[in-house]
């Protein structure tokens, strides 16, 4: 892939114990299935600033418990791509979850080329259309020749595609609609 990739989230599953506070014990069999998948992948946890727990559930009783459930993890070439990013831990106003902020810039180098982000809105799946973008981008066959990751990456890719295209079409009805009744 030429510009590598990262995913943001809530993955459910710490890497150690040391990442929950509360509550029953997280088993050693599934952080390490954790921690093993992310070897298999080379990918690498890009840790954070700001709060350590990204999620608890809301009790205020002995059953309070919190835990590291949101994380930043990139391969290798994003992270040579992206030599400069930060991860912080923002509070939670209105959920369980916290939100994560990563922050990164391309660094100065001749392999490098520049190229426009993408950022999916989750208000995005209120509007009419955006699952039918992505039902469609799933489902269309990819290269015969594409396997597992590969595979996966291709779909991602066509979803970026075909949602970039919807939402210069929303962003255009919004703003007409906003001058109208302005």
């Amino acid at each position: 892939m030429e510009g590598g990739w990262g995913v943001i989230g809530g993955f459910n599953e710490v890497l150690y114990k040391k990442e929950k506070v509360g509550g029953n014990p997280r088993t050693e069999r599934l952080m390490g299935m954790f921690r093993h998948m992310m070897e298999e992948g080379n990918l690498y946890y890009l840790g954070w600033t700001g709060n350590k727990f990204t999620w608890c559930n809301l009790h205020e009783d002995e059953t309070f418990t919190k835990e590291r459930l949101n994380r930043a993890i990139a391969n290798a070439m994003w992270k040579r791509k992206y030599s400069k990013y930060s991860v912080e831990t923002l509070p939670a106003f209105r959920f369980d979850h916290n939100i994560i902020l990563l922050q990164c810039s391309i660094g100065r180098c001749s392999v490098c080329s520049f190229h426009s982000s993408f950022k999916y809105e989750a208000s995005w799946n209120n509007e009419e259309g955006c699952s039918a973008i992505v039902s469609e981008a799933w489902q269309n066959n990819t290269k015969g020749r594409e396997r597992g990751l590969e595979k996966v990456m291709s779909k991602l890719k066509s979803t970026q595609k075909g949602l970039k295209k919807w939402s210069r079409n929303l962003e255009r009805e919004r703003t007409k609609a906003i001058r109208e009744k302005t």
